[in-house]
């Protein structure tokens, strides 16, 4: 996670971010996105991350709908 120390200011600018995955996902271990979610909250990036019961795409249009569309509508500066 050397990344996010390199790039912590850049981070912060960042309108949003926000992460998910699913129980069991077949792309990538639900602890290293835990763990890349709490080094974020380690500098000050809070909220962003939920997981799901399912796979990588399990419940995507629900997910879109009522999670990320929602989530993003309400970080994003109207301009």
């Amino acid at each position: 996670y050397t990344s996010i120390t390199t790039y912590t200011d850049n981070l912060r600018q960042l309108n949003a971010i926000r992460l998910d995955c699913g129980t069991l996902d077949e792309f990538v271990e639900i602890e290293t996105i835990i763990q890349f979610a709490d080094k974020l909250a380690s500098i000050g990036i809070h909220d962003v991350f939920e997981s799901y019961e399912g796979d990588h795409s399990n419940r995507l249009e629900y997910r879109m709908k009522l999670k990320v569309i929602p989530f993003l509508s309400a970080k994003l500066v109207h301009e």
